[in-house]
């Protein structure tokens, strides 16, 4: 699901993000990212049912992690109207950086806690971010907040990745069936790029 930020950023470093092809591509790895985020969150919630801490049954799990679900899209669709009334009433959020990490990592949250996963809440917030701070895309504060979002990307990505890997006990890569899933995974993933 890093498909679209290292497109965004070679297409940048080019000089080809504002072409006609480039828009494309951006547009088509979005497409392409939001499958995963989806399976990813499905797996999730389906893997909540099992490892619930605290709930008898597994069925009670799965019913919490459903709850967790709707009580985030809710959330999350509820964002829409009151950002507009935000504009309406106060006008353009500030995209200073430290404004920006802020939603971002509020809404990484809110998509956490709910069981929406970090990876999910951080896209409501980029779309949240545009919504609160329409800008014009050739202007300063459209440039000086992509180089901000580029060093909070190249700092903050990594540590996604790394918090994913802590999660996984090392027991399972000694099961067959962790090996045969990975297997299936690569296969998919390399079938629906090419």
């Amino acid at each position: 699901a890093t498909g679209t930020g290292v497109t965004l950023r070679v297409l940048a470093q080019r000089g080809a993000l504002n072409t006609p092809s480039g828009r494309l591509l951006v547009g088509v790895s979005v497409l392409d990212d939001l499958p995963a985020i989806a399976l990813l969150t499905l797996a999730l919630v389906l893997g909540s049912r099992v490892v619930t801490p605290g709930v008898g049954q597994p069925a009670a799990g799965l019913v919490l992690g459903l709850g967790g679900l709707v009580l985030g899209v809710l959330v999350a669709g509820a964002s829409f109207p009151l950002s507009s009334w935000w504009l309406r009433r106060h006008g353009a959020f500030k995209t200073d950086p430290l404004g920006v990490v802020l939603l971002l990592i509020a809404c990484s949250w809110v998509g956490e806690f709910t069981g929406l996963t970090s990876l999910l809440g951080a896209l409501w917030g980029g779309v949240l971010l545009g919504r609160l701070a329409p800008m014009a895309e050739a202007s300063t504060e459209a440039r000086e907040l992509r180089s901000s979002l580029g060093l909070l990307s190249d700092v903050f990505l990594p540590l996604y990745f790394i918090g994913v890997g802590m999660r996984i006990e090392l027991s399972t890569l000694q099961q067959l069936a962790s090996w045969q899933m990975a297997v299936v995974l690569i296969a998919l993933g390399v079938a629906l790029k090419l």
